[in-house]
């Protein structure tokens, strides 16, 4: 017998979640499998080298139970490193994580998702915020070093 193959990518896989795509192959009908989609999409993302699992961020499976998109969100956050010189990961985490506000934002409010809102936000705030400050010292070093040429034009030309 044959593995079946994903839908969206054609890959075979094994489980609720493709292994090369991140995307669901498998049916999730019910809370549970869910559940055991996003555990198996996270656990492929551990497991895998940096490249796949940039992949594997950006087109992985979110679910729709409210726990289960709070728990997507929370691993969201574990992928975000500003410390990075490589910010591929963080910025694809960064996208999932806005992907997971939008979906949190469209059911119904409790206390718990208020929080993990609440959360969220502040964490795509401060990466918004730590990628505007690496832009504005690139361009001040940028604009140092074109002030610098210009006046050493003009210190040769002029004296």
């Amino acid at each position: 017998m044959t593995k079946p193959n994903c839908p969206h990518c054609g890959a075979a896989f094994t489980g609720l979640i493709c292994d090369y795509c991140g995307a669901l192959a498998g049916t999730t009908s019910t809370v549970e499998e869910q559940r055991r989609a996003i555990e198996e999409l996270h656990k492929l993302i551990a497991n895998s080298p940096r490249e796949k699992q940039v992949l594997l961020i950006k087109n992985g499976y979110l679910p729709d139970d409210t726990a289960a998109l709070i728990d997507a969100g929370l691993k969201c956050i574990s992928l975000m490193d500003e410390d990075e010189i490589k910010q591929d990961r963080t910025d694809a985490a960064a996208r999932r994580l806005e992907s997971v506000i939008v979906k949190l934002e469209l059911r119904p409010g409790d206390a718990e998702t208020t929080r993990a809102l609440l959360r969220f936000r502040e964490r795509v705030d401060k990466n918004t915020r730590h990628k505007n400050r690496d832009v504005a010292l690139g361009l001040s070093i940028i604009a140092g070093i074109f002030m610098a040429i210009v006046f050493l034009i003009w210190w040769i030309f002029c004296r």
